[in-house]
């Protein structure tokens, strides 16, 4: 079964396998190696990366990111235009 997801505020699609999605990315090398997801900080900034999001030990969504991500998210950094994410791993990570 296809999935079609338009990206927020743009003329930009995604079209695939429904059970294709970050998050499950994310728990399949997080499995082949050995690690938690609870030991996983997960950036995101649109539907796409909701669940990954959410279900990340670490939720951080960047200020530009769509409301519903930002409502998910743990923290909120700056935005990806400003270098947040890099900023918020110095600070919090390194």
């Amino acid at each position: 079964m296809l999935s079609f997801l338009r990206h927020t505020g743009e003329d930009l699609y995604s079209i695939g396998v429904r059970s294709v999605s970050k998050w499950n990315a994310v728990r399949t090398v997080a499995g082949y190696y050995g690690i938690d997801t609870d030991m996983i900080a997960a950036f995101g900034d649109d539907m796409n990366d909701l669940e990954m999001v959410r279900n990340c030990g670490i939720g951080v969504a960047v200020r530009n990111a769509v409301e519903e991500v930002k409502r998910s998210a743990d923290y909120i950094c700056g935005s990806n235009d400003d270098d947040g994410v890099a900023k918020w791993i110095e600070e919090f990570i390194l």
